[in-house]
């Protein structure tokens, strides 16, 4: 997460996030399930601007690609179908706005806030772009409001309305990697050491997966895999060994939920891919590659495949409390 204040407000840049590992551990009381996870940040960004209002409201621009004529696939059918990677809500029940409600109540703020948004990571991909969007939001808001980041606050809304928020905040630490083990439902967060950097290509199809559908299809395995392996390379920088430890228990329940997933792995293979793995719940395909020269060569094949999105990327970073750090601001 990259901000930056000016008279205005505060404009932030929202990272994408990729699944090196997940495993499911069990299935909770509560409906949801334990997993094991350790999640990446990627230089995939959504943009924000977030500004003060002063009448309270909280209101939401949304942009998408969408709205450039040139966004369509060639796959596409039918040239006036809306792609569903852009079927974003830009009303209350945007978990921006509703994140931004929670914490302007906590907070007893009279002021309201305006969010320019525009889109550029998928949704319905297991990349995280909503989860991220919010916990920009929430941190923008914050010095917006406050002219400080209240911690304690937007973590109390953070584990009120999405799993995945906890990991866009950051640490606690200036010492931020962007890669951290996540535990419980995704809320519990141990940053990692990465010795290095990773570079890779993202692929997404035409369709998208329903987290919910993915989890409802999903097993439990009777013995779980374990990160360790994979926690030790990333942090010694033996990268040469991720192409053998990188895991995702969900990739078979997404392969029910949508063809498009076995496609784009196939597509992978045939290309001879270093490494490819599923991210999140999907529909989204990473691939980890040698170098920016291998990226930018399996990018290219990916485009020639008529695939609609494919992005290049390498490892940033999530740091509320270093952008705080940074800005002279001081954390709550």
């Amino acid at each position: 997460m990259h901000l930056k204040m000016n008279q205005d407000g505060v404009n932030v840049l929202a990272p994408a996030k990729i699944n090196l590992h997940l495993e499911i551990l069990q299935k909770r009381s509560d409906g949801y399930h334990e997993i094991e996870t350790i999640m990446h940040a990627v230089n995939l960004y959504d943009t924000l601007q977030v500004y003060k209002r002063d009448d309270g409201n909280v209101t939401l621009e949304l942009h998408t690609p969408a709205e450039r004529a040139n966004e369509r696939s060639s796959m596409d059918l039918d040239p006036h179908q809306i792609d569903p990677a852009w079927l974003i809500p830009a009303d209350s029940t945007n978990l921006v706005v509703r994140g931004l409600k929670k914490l302007q109540e906590l907070l007893g703020i009279r002021a309201g806030a305006h969010v320019s948004l525009t889109k550029t990571i998928p949704a319905a991909a297991g990349l995280g772009g909503g989860s991220s969007d919010t916990a920009a939001a929430l941190t923008a808001a914050c010095l917006v409001w406050l002219g400080r980041f209240d911690r304690q606050a937007v973590e109390a809304v953070a584990s009120q309305i999405g799993s995945d928020l906890s990991f866009f905040l950051g640490s606690s630490t200036s010492e931020e990697s962007g890669l951290a083990l996540c535990r419980g439902r995704g809320e519990q967060v141990t940053p990692l050491q990465l010795n290095g950097t990773l570079h890779g290509v993202i692929a997404h199809p035409p369709a998208g997966c329903s987290t919910a559908d993915v989890y409802r299809k999903c097993r439990v395995p009777e013995l779980p895999r374990s990160p360790e392996e994979l926690v030790r390379a990333l942090a010694e920088g033996k990268f040469d060994e991720l192409p053998h430890q990188v895991f995702n228990r969900l990739e078979e329940a997404a392969s029910q939920v949508t063809p498009w997933v076995g496609q784009l792995r196939d597509w992978m293979e045939e290309s001879s891919a270093w490494s490819h793995q599923l991210s999140g719940s999907g529909s989204a395909r990473f691939a980890l590659c040698r170098n920016e020269t291998e990226a930018a060569q399996l990018a290219r094949h990916l485009q020639a495949c008529g695939l609609p999105r494919v992005y290049v990327w390498q490892s940033c970073m999530t740091p509320a409390i270093e952008a705080q750090t940074r800005l002279g601001i001081a954390s709550q």
